[in-house]
This record gives structure tokens, C-alpha cells and sequence, in this order.
């Protein structure tokens, strides 16, 4: 378990919705300083929204994502991405 100084990064209770389709219903996650974490499953599970949401490409309907403790917004989105990365396999 992650004590609150390990934590790099948050997402609480993330949705995101598009037209009448909801693709994230409630995603927590938490991700510790130095670790690594997968996300995978079928086509259409929401696996690309989620990352876009992380990375606010994509700001999610409602929840929020914190990067070493602050909340991502659209103010301070391009310094904080400075500090994320992600990886796709298409």
C-alpha cells in the first residue's frame, strides 16, 4: 500500500460520456512513484479514454485527476504534461 507521499498519480471517480454511450463509468486508480501499471482489455472498453482523459486531450465529464498532489486543470494542464507520459500499442 501507497502511503500519500508515494503517489505520482490519482484519478477519482472518473466519467466520461459521449453522446447517449457512457465509456468511463467511475474509474479510480492510483499509480505509486516508480511503478509501472497496465491497462488492457477488449476493443471498446475505454482503455484509450481513459489515458486522454488523464492527460486532459479528452477533460472527463465528471471526477478528478491529481498528479503528485494537485488537481489537473485546464490552467495548469500544459505544465503538467510536461510530467506524463503514456505509451500506446496500436
Amino acid at each position: 500500500m501507497n502511503t500519500s507521499e508515494d503517489l505520482i498519480l490519482r484519478v477519482e471517480d472518473l466519467h466520461k460520456r459521449f453522446g447517449e454511450h457512457d465509456v468511463l463509468r467511475g474509474v479510480s486508480l492510483t499509480l505509486g512513484r516508480g511503478e509501472t501499471k497496465v491497462v488492457m482489455g477488449s476493443s471498446g472498453t475505454g482503455k484509450s479514454t481513459l489515458l486522454r482523459c488523464i492527460n486532459h486531450l479528452s477533460p472527463p465529464d465528471q471526477g478528478r485527476v491529481l498528479l503528485d498532489g494537485t488537481v489537473l486543470t485546464n490552467r495548469n494542464i500544459n505544465a503538467m504534461r510536461r510530467q506524463i507520459g503514456t505509451c500506446q500499442r496500436l
